[in-house]
């Protein structure tokens, strides 16, 4: 998925200043958590794009940046998942947050990267995880 934002701010002599930021994002493998190696490669790939994309869409003051969202609990994980409340308990050992995330934890991420107060942050990549990567 592909987000773009366009923030437009006026000043008193009438300049129009647009700033434009394009955030991707990706689901979230950790090495050892039974992702084919094909899916972790393709998630080196859209950050090197990402960092490719910063890197030439910069000087016309674009910034480029990706959200990596760890697992995010949605009501068609219920239906999907045989065993719910067993799977639940594995991700909550691994996280160093004790919680499921949830959609809005994801778009509070991207709300900032397309903020002005994220003007500076470009070619990153933010991971939004509980700390499931780290454990």
């Amino acid at each position: 998925h592909v987000v773009v934002h366009e923030h437009v701010e006026c000043r008193e002599e009438g300049v129009q200043i647009v700033r434009h930021r394009l955030i991707m994002d990706a689901l979230l493998p950790c090495p050892d958590s039974g992702i084919p190696s094909h899916d972790l490669h393709r998630i080196n790939h859209l950050e090197g794009l990402v960092r490719a994309l910063a890197r030439e869409l910069g000087p016309h003051g674009v910034t480029v940046n990706c959200v990596r969202a760890g697992s995010i609990e949605v009501p068609a994980e219920h239906t999907v998942v045989a065993d719910h409340g067993a799977m639940v308990l594995r991700q909550l050992e691994r996280q160093c947050v004790k919680r499921r995330g949830h959609p809005d934890d994801i778009a509070a991420a991207v709300d900032f990267l397309a903020s002005t107060d994220a003007g500076f942050i470009t070619g990153q990549c933010l991971t939004v995880d509980g700390g499931w990567c780290m454990t």
